[in-house]
Parts: structure tokens; sequence; C-alpha cells
């Protein structure tokens, strides 16, 4: 903290400490309607309702999502590459360990 800042926080502390503090000044927002926010519901598409109320289109739409998720699974199959290319990278990658750890031993 600067000394502005200390000076000025042991002032407020004063004040408070005072008999003449009251708490007249306080001002709170929990009242106000807040405008700055978009409706969570506007912006999410979201309805609330019970399942009987829920439109066929958004069933749809879910089904529909649901098959793709099902269909391409959680990961991108094209994320590890060739299966035969990994074996063959990862049996050399063991190959060049064991070599080096022969040549160690040996010396």
């Amino acid at each position: 903290m600067t000394i502005a800042e200390e000076l000025k926080r042991q002032k407020q502390i004063q004040e408070i400490d005072s008999e003449s503090f009251s708490q007249t000044s306080f001002r709170t927002d929990s009242n106000r309607v807040r405008t700055d926010y978009p409706d969570p519901q506007e912006s999410l598409g979201f309805g609330f309702g019970t399942s009987a109320e829920v439109t066929v289109a958004a069933k749809i739409e879910a089904k529909s999502k649901l098959e793709q998720l099902n269909s391409e699974g959680l990961l991108n199959p094209d994320l590890f590459g060739d299966q035969d290319e990994r074996d063959k990278r990862f049996i050399g990658t063991l190959f060049e360990i064991r070599q080096n750890h022969l040549k160690k031993r040996a010396n």
C-alpha cells in the first residue's frame, strides 16, 4: 500500500470508530434491476418447463446431436493417427533405448 492509501485507510477507520458514524450513507444496488446483462433464457435458448412442455423440435435437435456424438465418439478418430505407424515408432524407440542400455552396460 502506498502512503496515501494507508492514510486514507486510517482516516476511514477513525471515522468508523468515532461516535458520529452512521450507516445512512450506505448504498446498495440489490434492489436495482440490472439492464446491462442479457436475459439468460433468451441467450441460452432455455425454456423452463417439464419434459412434456419441451417442443418436438428441441427433442429432434437433441436426438440428432446424440446420434452425431455416438457415430463420431468423444475424440476425433484422426487424433492418434495410424495404429501401425504408431506401433512401428514405439518399437523403434524401445529398440533404441535397449541399444543405449546395452552400450552403457558394455562400458
